[in-house]
């Protein structure tokens, strides 16, 4: 936890250090780029990245690009009253979920009735003020939030071999404590493989049951890595849904889709610094016969902690992206995963 004294200001003196010279109006796909590597970056959508891929290759994300060049034409009007429009890529939320509107004053009934959905509108979709670009990093730094109480600054950066390093800093921006951790979840399609290495207590909850029109999708675990089986739902079900909260076992998740595995690394905390209502890391998978509608999610999250007013929390992680060759088999993909490590 950073405190807003000495420490913090060194901190915000790092991060806003090499703002001299930043280029770039935060309008459209912000790309950076190198022989290995390309992210692109959506400013204008809560500092998102909605673009990866190795060059050549097709964008492992699930992302709309019609967004990319207009998106001041998709980004619905922020307020406490705002609906959900799925933007996807990679996004930064506060947890836990059941809390995300009972601190706010704004909207009553979401108040009320401790909404958990949508996400706080001020941090997916407030535009990014850009602090330094280059071709290879850029840092941001988001509305501060009258639902959470939060104002998030982003760093993403390449390095030569294709390593991502994303960071988010959140500040409590209220004259009050807040408690909150920091939630970082990537959208793939839903019939892309998520890999988590698991022990036999490492499942700690599924969330989704079945019922009259939703079929749960299956799981297994194999060689200590769970990973979910989706397919469209039989008749008369109309979804195929599931999530699971995990305690993993190693601090990496891996996704497969078509030639590429992105390859997730994160800080391996103690479950006891999570949320009781969530993992530190959680997919969910939803399918149905709308293409456009399948996901997959990787999430993971942040300590949960109590800010002072002006304190400071950080979450990061590092992504890797390799071409894969070898089909959608289990054993396959997971050989390749272990030979990457």
């Amino acid at each position: 936890m950073l405190k807003k004294n000495t420490e913090y200001i060194i901190v915000l003196i790092l991060f806003l250090s090499s703002s001299a010279g930043g280029t770039g109006n935060g309008n459209g796909l912000i790309i950076l780029s190198n022989n290995n590597i390309e992210v692109g970056i959506l400013t204008e959508a809560g500092g998102r990245i909605v673009l990866l891929r190795k060059p050549g290759q097709k964008n492992i994300l699930k992302s709309d690009e019609q967004i990319w060049e207009n998106p001041e034409k998709h980004v619905p009007e922020i307020s406490a009253f705002s609906e959900f429009k799925a933007f996807n890529g990679h996004i930064t939320w506060v947890g836990p979920q059941k809390e995300w509107w009972i601190y706010q004053t704004l909207n009553e009934e979401r108040k009320k009735t401790k909404a958990d959905w949508p996400p706080d509108p001020y941090l997916i979709y407030g535009k990014n003020e850009i602090i330094s670009q280059s071709d290879t990093s850029i840092k941001m730094v988001g509305l501060e939030s009258p639902i959470s109480g939060v104002r998030l600054f982003k760093e993403i950066s390449i390095n030569r071999f294709g390593k991502v390093t994303i960071t988010t800093i959140a500040e409590n921006t209220r004259d009050e404590n807040i408690s909150w951790d920091l939630w970082m979840l990537t959208r793939m399609d839903g019939f892309a493989k998520a890999y988590v290495p698991v022990e036999e207590n490492g499942i700690l909850e599924l969330i989704q049951k079945e019922t009259e029109t939703v079929e749960t999708t299956p799981y297994k675990i194999e060689e200590k890595y769970f990973t979910f089986n989706p397919s469209l739902p039989l008749k008369p079900k109309k979804e195929q849904i599931q999530e699971v909260h995990l305690y993993p076992s190693a601090n990496y998740i891996a996704g497969f889709s078509e030639r590429q595995m992105l390859l997730i690394r994160v800080d391996k905390l103690d479950q006891n610094l999570i949320h009781p209502n969530h993992g530190l890391v959680e997919l969910y998978n939803y399918t149905n016969e709308k293409v456009d509608d399948n996901l997959l999610e990787l999430e993971v999250h942040g300590a949960y902690k109590t800010l002072a007013p002006g304190e400071m929390m950080s979450l990061t992680e590092t992504w890797e992206l390799y071409h894969y060759n070898g089909g959608t088999n289990t054993t396959n993909q997971i050989k390749f995963l272990k030979d990457c490590l």
